[in-house]
């Protein structure tokens, strides 16, 4: 909700109104449906390019499987070039498998040029850092899902796959955040 609240404050100063800043802010609950895609979008800063804040989407699906004690292993998911979360999620058919394994799957939308993720094969300012984007989104779930006494995301089991661009994102993410997944 502290979220929300940031969301709205930026839209104001942007010229948002305050209800397209609810509707573009949307943070999946534990409580919500399972077996479901959800969308989502929030606000991620960073302050290392040229446009500082903005809004990112991105789709999740959470099983319909108990999370144990440890909490359920989360998978981001990453498209390909032109594609989508959504699309990502039909392609790749990882819903049916986090079904039968028992994992939540995240599927980040890229903001970038025709929906490109930024993997930091140029430093190009006025592209979003996707590194930032993936640390803040993984920071972001684990907030909203586990509170003390009740962990539903196991910290330590955060798990990053990519397809084309998606996957050199992965790679960037390993040599420039290896412990982040």
């Amino acid at each position: 909700m502290r979220l929300l609240k940031v969301c709205t404050l930026l839209a104001a100063m942007t010229g948002f109104s305050t209800a397209q800043a609810e509707e573009e802010h949307i943070i999946p609950s534990p409580d919500d449906a399972c077996g479901v895609m959800h969308k989502g979008s929030a606000v991620f800063n960073d302050d290392s390019r040229a446009w500082g804040t903005r809004f990112r989407s991105f789709q999740s699906y959470k099983p319909c499987t108990s999370t144990g004690a440890e909490g359920m292993p989360v998978v981001f998911a990453l498209h390909y070039t032109t594609g989508s979360g959504a699309k990502m999620a039909n392609k790749s058919k990882y819903n049916a498998l986090a079904d039968k394994k028992g994992f939540m799957v995240i599927y980040p939308d890229a903001a970038g040029f025709f929906g490109m993720f930024n993997d930091g094969r140029e430093d190009d300012a006025t592209q979003p850092n996707d590194v930032e984007f993936l640390k803040q989104l993984k920071t972001l779930f684990l907030e909203e899902f586990n509170t003390p006494g009740n962990v539903r995301l196991n910290a330590n089991r955060f798990y990053l796959t990519g397809a084309a661009a998606g996957a050199a994102l992965v790679n960037s993410m390993a040599c420039q955040s290896p412990d982040t997944f």
